[in-house]
């Protein structure tokens, strides 16, 4: 409610606001996964690379976030890591696993995939030290070790 006065919200952006050289997002769920309330304590204001991280965490498909269950072809019946990446055209920098392996149950497939997520996004954090404030960086940094298989 207290973003609904203009001026509030404005006073709160500049509040949490930082220079980093790069534009900032409202991000709503790196803090609190699965927020939907927009507030200053809810929110943290992210440079677009790091807001990117988090994108496509949901999985959709009644599986693990980050794999896929094998219907057809040579591996039929097994599980893989989602190859996740730029898609054709863009120009965001995402994830990408890389990855083509198979794994015979769901449970390996998604600790690969947050073994390497972890190590991608620690990465791309660690460019970040001293850019951003250090408490943005450890939510982020909390966000992925708090990521659970049946998220």
């Amino acid at each position: 409610d207290r973003w609904l006065c203009f001026s509030n919200f404005v006073d709160d952006m500049l509040e949490m606001w930082y220079d980093c050289d790069e534009k900032l997002e409202i991000d709503k769920d790196i803090k609190y996964k699965g927020n939907k309330v927009y507030s200053p304590e809810n929110c943290l204001l992210v440079p677009h690379r790091i807001n990117m991280l988090f994108r496509g965490w949901e999985s959709g498909d009644n599986h693990a976030t980050g794999v896929e269950f094998i219907k057809s072809g040579e591996h039929k019946g097994k599980w893989k890591v989602k190859p996740q990446g730029r898609r054709k055209g863009e120009q965001d920098e995402i994830f990408r696993t890389g990855v083509h392996k198979n794994f015979k149950n769901e449970r390996d497939a998604w600790e690969y995939y947050k073994n390497i997520k972890r190590k991608y996004v620690e990465k791309i954090l660690r460019e970040y030290e001293g850019v951003v404030p250090e408490y943005i960086l450890n939510c982020c940094r909390k966000r992925v070790e708090d990521m659970k298989f049946d998220d």
